[in-house]
């Protein structure tokens, strides 16, 4: 509970270091993609992506999580989710999940941006002003409750787009300098095209 009570108080920090923590967070979600079937259907991720990132080497997929943008998604840019969640009405996980404990980390570090670097919560996140807003009012009671309810929060960032894992993956396997920052470019425009502000 100390460690909780520590994480829902951190510390100001660099956006250098905000950014190092984004490239940790995705390399544990993308480990908990290639190493749990369960969990990555969950996650949204068709058949074709988990076995692509399966088929990736170690080098890759280190050059995969320094993205500068979140692999995963909670709900970031949908602010009805927000707006309805209430902590005393979300039912528990009846069994353990292993995004839940990710998802809690996720949450505490969005709201984090939310309060301190609402630009960069937008930027990496891929958050609307509205969800920005809703999510750095939320106490860590709520947080909990919504990392380990019962449907895992817990999503890939753009699951359903019909190219944006695939194209990720192709520029990642050929390792230039210059397909990595076309892949890096492909998601900020990914994304600011499905989340408008």
């Amino acid at each position: 509970m100390d460690e909780l009570n520590y994480l829902s108080r951190p510390p100001r920090r660099t956006h250098g270091s905000l950014l190092s923590d984004l490239h940790d967070m995705n390399r544990q979600f993308i480990d908990l993609v290639v190493s749990d079937e369960p969990f990555a259907d969950r996650a949204g991720l068709d058949r074709c992506a988990q076995q692509a990132l399966q088929g990736l080497s170690e080098r890759e997929l280190e050059r995969l999580a320094t993205c500068p943008y979140s692999l995963f998604d909670i709900a970031f840019a949908d602010a009805g989710v927000w707006q309805q969640i209430d902590a005393s009405q979300l039912t528990p996980l009846s069994t353990p999940d292993p995004g839940a404990a990710l998802a809690l980390t996720v949450l505490i570090y969005a709201r984090q941006l939310c309060q301190q670097h609402d630009d960069v919560a937008r930027l990496f996140l891929g958050m609307t002003d509205t969800v920005v807003r809703l999510l750095a009012t939320r106490d860590l009671p709520a947080l909990t409750a919504c990392a380990f309810a019962a449907e895992p929060p817990l999503k890939a960032k753009l699951a359903g787009h019909p190219h944006f894992w695939s194209d990720l993956l192709d520029f990642v396997r050929d390792g230039t300098r210059e397909r990595q920052l076309a892949a890096h470019t492909l998601g900020v425009q990914h994304s600011a095209a499905k989340f408008p502000r």
